[in-house]
């Protein structure tokens, strides 16, 4: 972690799992200061590891903050730190086009990335950690996703089809489960058990795991649905905010 400097911004702000989702607790007071051009040089800068290249100037960015990396932490307190780290760098004014699903009409607009919900932790969070298999009867303890995840996953993926050379076989489902399941029945399974166990799992099983991972990992974090109305139409619509490259290199209206 660096040095705040004089030159750059600094705020402080509270994550938004308050420390309560890690195997210890941990104080959730980040400061952050604004990037430097060194750091979007490392931004750009091609790599295997999208979400470790992220995290390591995150990081880097945080002047003071808990004894984590933002690489372990989960994907909603990740997510609350990279929005930060764009608004304490550019300002929360961010530009987005739209497509209206209805006319099909194409439209810009600013949003404050300031105005979006931040879903903090709450006991609900607990409940979506263990879930019995309707079909195996199993009971599968899960785990919060983490960006560290998320990139070993790509390995994983890249080395299946390395190995196999068959290219009409995707296997992301197995190592997407896989990553997310912590406990089987209470206990902890190895890497080649655990893969041939979710093979053979019945999809159904599968399709719930995948859900209640996807609901946990949703209950943390910014909320980035959006609520739009069409110039064209009229109508309303729902949508997603995406990052584009306006995110880290907003244009000037110059």
């Amino acid at each position: 972690m660096n040095n705040q400097k004089d030159y750059t911004i600094a705020e402080f702000f509270t994550l938004p799992s308050e420390g309560k989702v890690y195997s210890e607790l941990i104080d959730s007071r980040v400061q952050l200061r604004s990037m430097t051009t060194a750091e979007e040089m490392r931004r750009l800068s091609p790599t295997d590891h999208p979400y470790e290249n992220l995290c390591s100037i995150i990081d880097d960015c945080i002047v003071q903050g808990p004894p984590i990396s933002s690489y372990d932490m989960c994907l909603g307190d990740y997510q609350f730190l990279l929005y930060k780290l764009r608004i304490v760098t550019y300002g929360p004014e961010y530009s987005i086009q739209t497509t209206c699903p209805y006319c099909r009409t194409t439209q810009s607009s600013k949003i404050n990335l300031e105005d979006l919900v931040v879903k903090n932790y709450s006991e609900e969070v607990e409940k979506y950690k263990e879930v019995t298999l309707p079909v195996s009867k199993k009971k599968i303890t899960l785990k919060m996703t983490t960006p560290k995840m998320l990139d070993n996953i790509r390995d994983r993926l890249k080395e299946f089809k390395r190995k196999t050379g068959d290219k009409t076989l995707d296997a992301s489902i197995i190592y997407s489960i896989s990553s997310v399941i912590d406990k089987i029945d209470g206990k902890k399974i190895n890497e080649a058990k655990l893969e041939e166990f979710i093979r053979n799992l019945p999809m159904k099983d599968t399709n719930i795991i995948a859900n209640y991972s996807d609901k946990l990992n949703s209950m943390i974090g910014i909320d980035n649905r959006l609520d739009f109305i069409c110039d064209m139409c009229g109508l309303e619509h729902k949508g997603n905010l995406s990052i584009t490259n306006e995110f880290f290199r907003p244009a000037l209206d110059i």
